[in-house]
């Protein structure tokens, strides 16, 4: 666009220079010529004056004018005498016009003869021919055209650079719109315009903004109430098996915590590629402890009700970590989901944050469980759906997962999260 713009100014701009510089290099080439043949006219009728006195010193005067003439003198008597130049003799039919009273001039293609008849005191008509050649009817003609086209094409080139700059500041709002289109479209949903500009301008800003606006709302309604699925979710399903465990028949009640287990799976799998598809990359550098209080506030339920010891162990500040809230949240939830659904009722757990040792932060879960053994049951057992969340979370952070055994006698989960970046 910007550059449709300048050619299109260009365009205009030349057609205008055209049609200004054109007539006026004709003019300039008339005037040139009128201001020679106004001169041979004076230099003509000072030569006739001359040659009315006496003619015995006319040749004299005759070739003194002709010195400081732009043109070449002739004089013409009426007995046939010639005085002056005698190059190129006039044609007769000229002569004889110029004989008879008239004074004019005559263009040929040498340049301009200017006829001057003068009347002598016996009563005999002489002609006085001053002949102008075209070197000195287009006597500054050239420079003047020079100048004139030199004038055009800066003139042209004024315009261009004007035409750019109006152009650029057209186009570069419309240009940040562009960019502020594909950043939201790329999922930067904190991207905004606010550009200025003409009035049409503005209103597509403002309703890009707002439409950048309206889909982050729906965006984070979404979010938030898959979250709330998830948590509105866990809760009747911990119920369930615990329901479950108090079932007389041991078989049925494992088919059923069997069958809750792949339930919870298959809807954690389910939400966690949900936010995996929509969370913002933006909203980071979250407070580790802050997410680790609000979730075990919402767990403190079910560990009473499971008859629990919670050890938690919160460092005093600030934990910000490079990891979304929706992340942190769901790594806190299925680290604290794996002890009550994998480890008997009444084993004691403990929840660690700490500051890492190259910034960001420790969080531990451990359980007084029977491991990570394979052959043992208790958190061995599941999908290990839980673990790979951790580990996405940790890699999405920059950080790693390591397993362990915890001086309580069960699993140690210790993940590392990345710091915050400025």
């Amino acid at each position: 666009m910007r550059r449709q713009l300048v050619l299109m100014t260009l365009a205009v701009t030349s057609i205008v220079v055209i049609a200004f510089v054109l007539p006026l290099a004709f003019l300039v080439r008339t005037i040139a010529a009128d201001r020679v043949v106004s001169q041979a006219n004076a230099d003509a009728q000072y030569v006739g004056q001359i040659i009315a006195g006496n003619r015995a010193t006319a040749p004299a005067l005759v070739a003194q004018a002709d010195a400081s003439s732009s043109g070449r003198i002739s004089v013409y008597y009426a007995d046939g005498a010639v005085i002056g130049d005698r190059a190129r003799p006039p044609d007769a039919d000229s002569l004889q016009l110029a004989r008879r009273g008239r004074s004019f001039s005559r263009s040929w293609s040498g340049g301009v003869d200017v006829f001057l008849p003068v009347l002598g005191a016996a009563g005999q008509t002489a002609v006085v021919r001053v002949s102008a050649p075209n070197r000195a009817l287009e006597r500054g003609v050239w420079t003047a055209w020079w100048s004139l086209g030199a004038l055009g094409v800066v003139l042209i080139a004024l315009a261009a650079l004007v035409a750019d700059r109006m152009a650029r500041s057209i186009t570069k709002p419309m240009q940040t719109l562009t960019d502020i289109a594909r950043r939201l479209a790329s999922g930067d949903l904190g991207a905004r315009s606010r550009v200025r500009g003409s009035t049409e301008v503005v209103e597509v800003s403002r309703a890009l903004d707002a439409l950048a606006s309206r889909i982050g709302d729906l965006l984070r309604a979404e979010r938030e109430h898959a979250a709330d699925l998830s948590h509105s979710l866990r809760t009747p399903l911990t119920a369930l098996r615990l329901d479950a465990e108090l079932l007389h028949d041991k078989a049925e009640a494992q088919r059923i915590a069997a069958a809750i287990d792949d339930l919870e799976d298959a809807v954690t799998n389910v939400i966690a590629d949900t936010r995996r598809e929509r969370r913002n990359p933006h909203q980071r550098g979250i407070d580790l402890g802050e997410v680790v209080r609000e979730r075990l506030a919402f767990w403190e339920v079910l560990t009473r009700a499971q008859q629990r010891t919670l050890d938690v162990r919160l460092h005093p500040g600030l934990l910000p970590v490079d990891a979304p809230r929706h992340d942190l949240q769901e790594l806190v939830d299925v680290l604290v989901g794996n002890i009550l659904r994998h480890t008997p009722s009444g084993r004691a757990a403990r929840v660690t944050t700490a500051p890492g040792r190259h910034g960001g932060a420790h969080l531990s879960v451990e359980d007084a469980g029977l491991g990570f053994s394979p052959n043992a049951g208790g958190a061995a057992r599941g999908s290990g759906l839980g673990l790979e969340i951790a580990r996405r979370v940790a890699r999405d952070s920059g950080g790693t997962v390591a397993l362990g055994r915890s001086d309580l006698g069960g699993a140690l989960v210790d993940v590392e999260l990345g710091p915050a970046k400025p």
